[in-house]
């Protein structure tokens, strides 16, 4: 069995950073060179991000209202330089808002 920790990182967390990625080219008008400092990835992880080759949970994700509220928020801020993209904390609000919704967590963590 893994750990929840285990499935956000290996799962759930592509499939954010996708997310994040794709609003800040789409709402923010950011190219993936600068996404991908925003983000401390490489620019060909930004590439996969956005053709949804990493994550394998978008669509699980992207179905889920208040995750994508989330997400955007996210986006947002860290256009605007109020989250650094490269801090774990950041993606940490994700992790923590899905053990909050205990309901949820069983259905993002399953294969």
């Amino acid at each position: 069995m893994k750990l929840l920790c285990e499935t956000m990182v290996e799962e759930i967390l592509p499939s954010v950073r996708a997310l994040v990625a794709k609003d800040l080219m789409q709402t923010h008008g950011m190219n993936q060179n600068e996404v991908s400092k925003k983000l401390g990835v490489t620019q060909p992880a930004v590439s996969q991000y956005i053709r949804e080759l990493r994550g394998q949970k978008i669509e699980l994700i992207r179905s889920n209202r208040k995750m994508m509220l989330l997400i955007k928020n996210i986006s947002r801020k860290i256009y605007d330089g109020k989250l650094n993209g490269v801090e774990s904390d950041t993606f940490c609000i994700i992790c923590k808002r899905i053990r909050e919704d205990g309901a949820k967590i069983s259905k993002l963590c399953k294969d």
